[in-house]
């Protein structure tokens, strides 16, 4: 998938809870960090998740409008987060299926990120 949308010139940004340089570390273990053009870590904003102030955030440094963005998420939290900030939302669930009340919320909820890159290339 990130090969996919590089290939496209997809701008991509990671946007997490987690403190930044914890994150950029284990993006680098991976061997992915060069996918992203920044990782945002929640320890670089005033609110978290589901507060949208990181998602905000992210949007303004990709200069890009919030509508214009599709955003990756496994967490309720992070669902929450991003579709109060407007993106287009696609929750991936990892060990914690999504509550009733964000399912009610009506974003696609995808199994594996295989399945996120056949809906990305649909879009």
């Amino acid at each position: 998938m990130l090969r996919y949308l590089e290939k496209e010139g997809v701008k991509k940004a990671v946007v997490t809870s987690t403190r930044q340089e914890s994150a950029r570390k284990r993006l680098a273990n991976a061997e992915i960090l060069h996918f992203f053009d920044f990782v945002l870590g929640g320890d670089q904003i005033l609110n978290s998740k589901p507060n949208p102030e990181i998602y905000v955030t992210a949007c303004q440094k990709l200069d890009e409008k919030p509508f214009n963005c599709v955003a990756l998420e496994d967490s309720d939290n992070g669902v929450l987060s991003a579709l109060n900030a407007g993106l287009v939302v696609i929750q991936v669930p990892d060990l914690v299926q999504p509550s009733a009340n964000v399912r009610a919320l009506g974003h696609r909820i995808a199994k594996s990120l295989v399945e996120v890159e056949n809906i990305l290339r649909m879009m």
